[in-house]
């Protein structure tokens, strides 16, 4: 399936929007003692490929007890954010393009690897604090229908749209631990090779009326120190 002249080729140079992020969040580090406990490092981390385990196949033990329960809550995590930011929530957009997902993106869809999808990279904040950051493949083929709304969030958060969907499916939650190399976080860090955190992160497969929708969502240290 073609993206026709809407489709642009992925890439990994940081847009002009991620680039105002980033410098935003290294001002902030630069003023934050507990964010400077995460962002002083040993030696860079290099890039990996991610392998998501759903629950039954993960050490749970090796998962810290702190970020059990926001891995594995089922319910809507723009409805908990909200609730447990005491500041204003907001959603800002790194990127939105449609291009071709990564291969276990892929797979994980039913996709052929060279089929187009949107992705929507989108970091959620509460007041000037970075909470999580979250990637969304959808598929072309999703985007029909009442579906098309899809295409149109804008800054607006994509959990109150699938939560509200009667229709809505959740399947297993995976779970792995992601560098910050590795997509969408290169978004956020791009080459600084002072970052060493290794967030914990989710994604779950949800369907639309039977079309798929692939989540991600990576936790941020500033979670839990905020």
């Amino acid at each position: 399936m073609q993206g026709g002249a809407e489709a642009m080729t992925c890439r990994d140079a940081l847009s002009s929007r991620a680039q105002e992020v980033q410098e935003r969040q290294r001002s902030l580090f630069s003023r934050d003692d507990k964010a400077k406990e995460f962002y002083n490092p040993p030696p860079m981390i290099t890039s990996h490929k991610p392998h998501w385990r759903p629950r039954h196949q993960q050490r749970y033990q090796t998962i810290p007890q702190e970020w059990r329960s926001w891995l594995f809550d089922e319910k809507s995590l723009t409805r908990r954010l909200q609730q447990h930011c005491r500041g204003e929530f907001s959603v800002q957009i790194l990127s939105e393009e449609v291009c071709q997902p990564q291969a276990h993106e892929a797979r994980r869809l039913g996709m052929g690897q060279r089929h187009w999808a949107r992705i929507r990279q989108v970091l959620l904040l509460c007041d000037d604090n970075s909470w999580v950051v979250a990637r969304t493949i959808i598929p072309l083929s999703t985007l029909r229908g009442p579906l098309r709304r899809l295409r149109y969030l804008k800054n607006r958060p994509l959990g109150a749209f699938l939560f509200a969907h009667p229709d809505l499916q959740r399947g297993e939650i995976e779970v792995t631990q992601l560098t910050p190399t590795t997509p969408p976080l290169n978004l956020l860090f791009g080459d600084d090779s002072s970052v060493t955190e290794m967030p914990w992160a989710r994604r779950s497969l949800f369907r639309l009326r039977g079309r798929p929708v692939l989540v991600s969502e990576i936790f941020l240290e500033k979670l839990l120190t905020n």
